[in-house]
């Protein structure tokens, strides 16, 4: 404050003065004080930010680090702000400065905890055994890393296979179903943070001993060689054949499971065959062989052809070392039979085709011999019943159609030789609205000339009939005048031909548009001729397009002008 007194001085005498004074005693200057006492922790790789705070009675305060280092590796003091991001967990110890304008200051020990991100717990389990359908299963899945506890479960939720599940840190169960299974598992600690992994998990079928899918062996003949193949299915590899009670000459290939050999004696043989897989396990079955006695022989190697509607008759033969055999066959078309007894196939075919009869011979002692024989009964075969074709001109449009009878089934149509088509023409074949078959030759020639060809029919059967054609192509038909005369009116007109060059045959004349002047004509030959009547002023040209048309068809147009004139 201030505070206003009196001094006196006062000598020996006494004499005295007295003085009045004041004096000003003013607060002494403060220093700043730093308010910042705790900050906030961080975590490693994460942004860290905070200002640090002080009061001041002088002004804004400068701040500063008065201890070697910085707050924490990665963080540094920036104005009031210490900023960055932590690259090391830890508790760091400082010290800052506080500087005020009166250069006072202040500081305060401070320091900064900086802990771990968490991270999700990591699977380490890679992979999953083998599980077999209806045995129990078990597969420990294993993880590192986290935050407390680890809980497991698979996405989307469900069982991982049918008849398994997740139970603690492991899939537990017993699989119903075989196959391969995408199982996507996931660990969950108590961050809760997670981590997925896919993993395949197999389930394969039951361990099946071998069974033998054999279920009979073919019989056989003394002195002819035998071959039988025995199968059998296996989970476990390949299996080892064997074989007892088998017909003398006979054995079993331990590898293969074929039966071979000759027999040499007949008889009924039950034999007992063995399949045993590479687990030890196996699968027993008896099985029968019949070695037959020498049977007969069927001598037949070939049938004779037939045709549809026309009576067949063809003789089966074979050996009869037992007496007289008896036929049966089996495969004949319709129309046909065996006789038991003679061996004669008769009858009349009815259907057409290639057809494998397995005839069959069986002497008194029940001994057999069967023969595959191939049979064709054939169709009535089809004719090309066309024997001419129409020629054609260059330029002009040309179809032709070729038509046949007979034959079996759908026609159809080929070029079996020759020159076809001339350049412009194509062959084809069709089916008409009433369902007949048809070679059709079309389009426009190019180029004339005469051009023979060979044109085929087939039938289902493979019938076929063939027909030589020729066709002659005229050349491209032209009209050669390229004026005409004049006239005068009333004087008889000089008869006048028009010319053309090319096409086939005759020519065809006529007007297509525009006309002659009165009195004048065109024959369909060709000749202008007439007496002209009409005329304007001294004279009038009068224009008209000429067609001329040959015998093929083919057509061709000109536009000519014809002046009459008159005396003026």
């Amino acid at each position: 404050g201030t505070f206003t007194f009196t001094i006196r001085a006062t000598d020996t005498i006494p004499l005295s003065d007295d003085q009045a004074l004041t004096i000003t005693i003013k607060e002494a200057p403060k220093p700043p004080v730093i308010t910042s006492t705790i900050l906030p922790g961080g975590k490693v790789g994460d942004a860290y930010s905070t200002t640090l705070t002080a009061t001041s009675t002088n002004g804004a305060v400068t701040w500063k680090l008065i201890s070697a280092g910085p707050p924490a590796p990665g963080l540094q003091l920036v104005g009031a702000t210490i900023t960055g991001t932590p690259t090391t967990k830890g508790t760091f110890d400082f010290t800052v400065l506080a500087t005020d304008g009166k250069g006072l200051v202040d500081e305060q020990p401070l320091f900064i905890q900086i802990t771990d991100t968490p991270k999700p717990p990591l699977i380490t389990t890679t992979t999953l055994p083998v599980g077999t359908v209806n045995v129990a299963y078990q597969a420990k899945l294993t993880a590192t890393g986290g935050t407390g506890a680890i809980t497991w479960s698979v996405v989307p939720p469900g069982a991982p296979a049918p008849g398994l599940r997740v139970e603690g840190a492991a899939i537990v169960g017993t699989p119903t179903t075989p196959g391969t299974f995408s199982v996507r598992v996931r660990a969950t600690d108590t961050t809760p943070l997670s981590s997925e992994k896919v993993l395949t998990l197999s389930i394969q079928e039951p361990i099946r001993p071998p069974e033998i899918t054999t279920d009979s062996l073919p019989d056989g003949q003394v002195g002819e060689v035998y071959k039988a193949q025995l199968t059998a299915t296996s989970t476990n590899g390949a299996v080892i054949w064997s074989a007892s009670g088998l017909p003398k000459d006979l054995k079993v290939d331990q590898t293969s499971g074929a039966i071979t050999g000759t027999p040499t004696a007949a008889g009924d043989f039950p034999v007992t065959v063995r399949a045993t897989d590479a687990k030890n396990r196996t699968d027993e079955e008896t099985l029968k062989i019949q070695i037959r006695g020498n049977p007969p022989v069927i001598i037949t190697k070939a049938l004779p052809s037939g045709r549809v509607g026309e009576v067949y008759k063809a003789q089966l033969e074979a050996t009869q070392p037992n007496g007289v055999v008896t036929w049966s066959a089996s495969g004949l078309p319709k129309g046909l039979q065996v006789e038991r007894t003679s061996g004669v196939i008769t009858g009349t075919p009815s259907e057409v085709g290639t057809f494998t009869v397995t005839v069959r011979a069986t002497d008194p002692k029940n001994r057999i011999d069967e023969q595959p024989l191939s049979l064709q009964i054939l169709g009535n075969p089809p004719v090309i019943t066309t024997t001419d074709l129409p020629g054609g001109t260059v330029g002009a449009s040309y179809s032709a159609r070729i038509n046949a009878t007979g034959g079996i089934g759908v026609r159809t149509w080929s070029l079996a030789g020759g020159t076809l088509p001339p350049p412009g023409l194509g062959f084809d074949s069709i089916i008409d609205s009433t369902g007949a078959s048809a070679g059709v030759i079309a389009g426009t020639p190019k180029t004339a000339g005469t051009y023979i060809f060979t044109v085929r029919v087939s039938d289902a059967s493979g019938s076929s009939d063939d027909q030589v054609f020729s066709v002659t192509i005229a050349p491209r038909l032209t009209i050669t005048t390229t004026n005409l005369p004049e006239g005068f009116v009333n004087n008889v007109y000089s008869d006048f031909q028009l010319g053309a060059s090319g096409g086939a045959g005759n020519y065809t004349w006529r007007i297509v548009d525009g006309g002659l002047p009165d009195g004048l004509m065109l024959s369909s030959g060709g000749l202008i001729s007439g007496t002209p009547t009409t005329s304007f002023g001294c004279g009038q040209s009068f224009s008209a397009t000429y067609e001329v048309r040959d015998e093929n068809g083919a057509i061709a147009t000109l536009t000519l002008p014809i002046f009459i004139g008159q005396n003026c």
